[in-house]
C-alpha cells in the first residue's frame, strides 16, 4: 500500500540523516577523510555520500568542512 511506502520511505530518510549527522561530527573531528567517511557509513561510492550530504545539508562535504574550519578559527567571512 501507499502509506506503507511512504512509512519505508521516511524510515529511509530518517536513517540517511542519522547518517549524514554522524558525517558532519566525524568531518568536525577530521579523524578521517571523506573517502574513509563514506565507507564507514555504509555509502557504496564516495558520490553517491556526497550527493546525499548535499541533499540534506545544502553544502558538499567539503563546503561543510571549509566552513567548519573557518568557524573554528574564528574567520567568518
Amino acid at each position: 500500500s501507499t502509506s506503507r511506502r511512504q512509512r519505508q520511505m521516511c524510515k529511509e530518510t530518517d536513517f540517511s540523516i542519522l547518517k549524514i549527522e554522524v558525517a558532519k561530527e566525524l568531518i568536525r573531528t577530521n579523524h578521517m577523510n571523506f573517502t574513509q567517511i563514506s565507507a564507514h557509513l555504509g555509502y557504496t561510492s564516495i558520490h553517491y555520500f556526497s550527493r546525499q550530504f548535499k541533499k540534506i545539508v545544502g553544502m558538499t562535504p567539503s563546503e561543510y568542512a571549509s566552513s567548519v574550519k573557518a568557524i573554528a578559527e574564528g574567520n567568518t567571512n
